[in-house]
């Protein structure tokens, strides 16, 4: 089973749209979802499983992207600030 924008059909669907890509680290991502048994494609060596799921992935939902909104150590707030002014609802 492929996660949405992996399906070439969902790609070419969201290609006349407007996409933002959250970039989210390793270290963000494991602080956030954490890394357990509850996420059964992380669930042997999830450091590991993670970096290669982002490296398969990356390459579409960059391509897919229309803006990237680094969520790097940085809050909720500040992230949905900077998607908000991508789609031109910032203040």
């Amino acid at each position: 089973e492929l996660l949405a924008p992996m399906q070439p059909s969902v790609a070419e669907l969201l290609s006349d749209h407007h996409v933002v890509f959250l970039d989210v680290s390793i270290s963000d991502a494991s602080g956030r979802i954490g890394f357990d048994a509850s996420r059964p494609l992380l669930a042997v060596n999830p450091r590991a499983s993670w970096i290669a799921m982002m490296a398969e992935r990356r390459p579409t939902y960059e391509r897919l992207a229309t803006d990237v909104v680094d969520t790097a150590d940085r809050s909720v707030e500040d992230v949905v600030a900077d998607v908000l002014a991508t789609l031109g609802q910032g203040s």
